[in-house]
């Protein structure tokens, strides 16, 4: 059930993103043969080990425009969202994509990660959807949320009812 609704989000999501829908998985089986078939064709490439490695330890190139005496300090304050990036990446990741990116996964990482997804679960229940979502995202969802109060509305309201189309019309004597 919860792999259906994420395909349904994801294929939501890839409409609102106009990414070219034929060919695009419909059913959790498609997707299951789509990603198999994929994972082959998939390598570990130089850019993606540099941001495993980068992701990983912390070391990052920072923009030039962060002065050279802050930038321990942006390192230091950068480094629990990288970890975070990392733990998420790595650890969402099949198997068969972690050994080809050569990193592994440990009980305690795994550990780790569940903590921090709690945490985010309790704060995602309490914060306002303004900070539980991103821009994107956020403005998507409220763009729904109109679309349906008009939609309820439109059944509710008279002026949308139709007369049915096999009624005769009324005659004027």
């Amino acid at each position: 059930m919860e792999k259906q609704e994420l395909l349904r989000d994801n294929i939501r999501l890839a409409r609102l993103l106009h990414v070219p829908m034929p060919g695009y998985p419909r059913t959790q089986a498609e997707f299951e043969r789509y990603f198999e078939a994929m994972v082959p064709t998939l390598e570990g490439t130089l850019q993606a080990l540099q941001l495993m490695d980068e992701m990983r330890t912390g070391r990052v190139a920072l923009p030039p425009a962060i002065p050279r005496p802050l930038r321990p300090l942006a390192r230091l304050a950068l480094r629990p969202f990288l970890r975070l990036n990392y733990l998420s990446v790595v650890g969402l990741l099949q198997p068969r994509l972690r050994d080809k990116l050569g990193v592994g996964w440990s009980a305690r990482e795994q550990r780790e990660l569940n903590r921090i997804y709690t945490l985010i679960r309790i704060a995602s229940r309490v914060l306002p959807d303004r900070l539980t979502y991103f821009p994107l995202a956020y403005h998507a969802r409220k763009h729904h949320q109109c679309l349906e109060k008009m939609r309820v509305r439109q059944q509710r309201s008279f002026a949308y009812r139709l007369p049915a189309a096999d009624a005769e019309p009324a005659r004027s004597s």
